[in-house]
């Protein structure tokens, strides 16, 4: 009976570890999580978007990002080379703002020194467009139900908060 006893605390104890190393959480029937994309995840991300231009224009945009910098609460700036294919690249910046608008994640270009380039195009418009369906799909695989209840920067990270309800 006693090691039954200490059996059980001892598999609370290490779902409790589980929970907190995940960044899992349960309250009020839903699990709760947080993803959490650092500098190496987000360089992955936008080394295999590189499509996302040729899918709005005709022409591959080639992106060469040389640093990632957090800028809390809610911006990521991507500082280096841009062109296109067989073109002269050019040295410029980027940054990304991240919000939840109706439940849904956006992620949007918010400023621009490139040049040639400006925020008003139709080009970085549908760069928005395509960078938002994406952070959708993505958080989509998490859940079906899965709701987006916050996206922000916070130590050196893209975090989003998610929350999924538990069906009994």
């Amino acid at each position: 009976m006693i090691k039954n006893k200490h059996a059980i605390y001892l598999l609370i104890a290490l779902l409790m570890l589980t929970t907190l190393a995940c960044n899992l959480g349960f309250q009020n029937g839903n699990i709760t999580l947080t993803i959490t994309l650092k500098r190496d995840n987000l360089m992955q991300l936008i080394n295999s978007a590189q499509g996302i231009a040729g899918t709005v224009s005709d022409t591959d945009l080639i992106i060469e990002v040389q640093d990632v910098q957090f800028i809390e609460p809610d911006k990521v700036r991507l500082t280096g080379f841009y062109g296109l294919p067989n073109a002269t690249r050019v040295n410029g910046e980027i940054e990304l703002t991240f919000s939840v608008d109706n439940d849904q994640p956006k992620v949007e270009i918010s400023w621009v020194n490139i040049p040639g380039l400006d925020l008003a195009s139709d080009f970085v418009k549908n760069i928005n467009e395509k960078l938002s369906g994406l952070l959708r799909d993505q958080i989509a695989q998490s859940g079906e139900n899965a709701l987006i209840k916050a996206i922000y920067v916070k130590d050196e990270a893209v975090k989003i908060d998610v929350e999924v309800p538990v069906r009994r």
